[in-house]
């Protein structure tokens, strides 16, 4: 069973895993700072906010995978990243639906959760293959995807340091929730405002 540990502070004993396991999944100019992290926790260890969404994902007593989360909108969370420690095994859907129940149990009027993901042909895309199989995989967790990609541009900003990346979106409906796509489509346009630009019609199918 995966269960979850929230980090609260920057000695936690499984950060320099979870570190790890950023560090190595996602190319640079997606990541944020690990100083962005160790500033929140210490933050929040003098009561100056709340920790992050932090999330180190436990199964069989060690760290299977990591994410983080942020509330976006009332109606939206907004997964930052998610990532594995290794792939195979059927691990990444058990990863995300841990991180779903971990959204609905702290936030239970949170309708979707907004993912980005690199655009196959993009010329910033780390790996095409890799990055149209992540749409896939998404897809069968039953996330919808915004659509022609062709059609909109979307910049992904993690800080001045690094360079913009032009980025797709997908939305996952979360489970009892009655969004329809064209109230997603909104609620994208709510949450990420002037970071898209959109040339045509697109939809979320």
């Amino acid at each position: 069973m995966m269960t979850i540990h929230r980090m609260s502070s920057p000695t936690d004993p499984l950060a320099p895993e979870w570190v790890r396991v950023y560090e190595r999944s996602f190319p640079e100019r997606e990541r944020m700072q690990v100083a962005h992290y160790w500033s929140a926790l210490q933050a929040a260890a003098r009561g100056e906010g709340d920790a992050p969404n932090m999330l180190a994902l436990m199964e069989g007593g060690a760290l299977q995978g990591i994410a983080d989360w942020v509330l976006a909108d009332p109606e939206c969370a907004w997964l930052y990243y998610i990532a594995g420690r290794e792939p195979g095994g059927g691990r990444g859907a058990r990863l995300f639906d841990a991180v779903v129940g971990d959204i609905g149990a702290h936030v239970p009027a949170v309708q979707a959760v907004l993912i980005e993901v690199e655009i196959p042909d993009a010329p910033t895309t780390h790996d095409a293959v890799i990055a149209a199989r992540r749409i896939g995989w998404y897809r069968r967790m039953g996330a919808w995807l915004l659509e022609p990609l062709e059609g909109y541009t979307y910049i992904q900003e993690v800080g001045d340091w690094q360079p913009e990346t032009p980025m797709a979106l997908m939305l996952y409906r979360m489970p009892g929730a009655g969004l329809r796509p064209d109230e997603g489509l909104r609620l994208i346009k709510k949450v990420v405002g002037d970071a898209l630009t959109v040339r045509v019609p697109v939809r979320l199918a």
